[in-house]
Order: structure tokens, then C-alpha cells, then sequence
């Protein structure tokens, strides 16, 4: 689940390189690198400490849900210029 988790932060990237520039690319990037590292981080210490609800599906759907969220403002904005 971890590499779907960074697979969909290197998504939000890649339609953010197309679709924007300057701060909100900035932004965009740094989000989902600091998304990623922390997803990263709490599902191992969930991992290594067995807190179940910390290495659930659910878990990730809660972090992949902004990513989508925004791709979705993207595609509406693209659509509408």
C-alpha cells in the first residue's frame, strides 16, 4: 500500500507539470512529497507497533483522498478554460 500511496503523489506531480506553474506546482510538489513521508512513516510505526487501524486500507484511502479531490479541481478547471 505504500508504493499505491507515493504512485498516486508521483500522479498528482505529473498532471500538476501540465496543468500548473509557479506556486501552485511548488506547493503541489511539496505536498505530496510531505504526504508521502509521513504516510510512509505512520504506516511503519504501525507496522513495527501492531496499531491495526494504522496500516489499513482505510488509512490510505484517507491520505489518496485530497490527492484526488484536487486532481478532480484540476480536470474541471482544464475542462471549463
Amino acid at each position: 500500500m505504500m508504493f499505491q500511496q507515493v504512485s498516486m503523489n508521483v500522479m498528482l506531480v505529473a498532471v500538476c507539470y501540465s496543468c500548473t506553474e509557479g506556486n501552485l506546482l511548488t506547493a503541489s510538489i511539496i505536498y505530496a512529497v510531505a504526504c508521502s513521508i509521513i504516510y510512509i512513516i505512520l504506516t511503519f510505526i504501525g507496522g513495527f507497533k501492531p496499531i491495526k487501524s494504522w496500516i489499513t486500507f482505510e488509512r490510505m484511502v484517507w491520505f489518496c483522498a485530497p490527492i484526488m479531490f484536487f486532481l478532480w479541481g484540476l480536470m474541471v478547471g482544464a475542462i471549463s478554460l
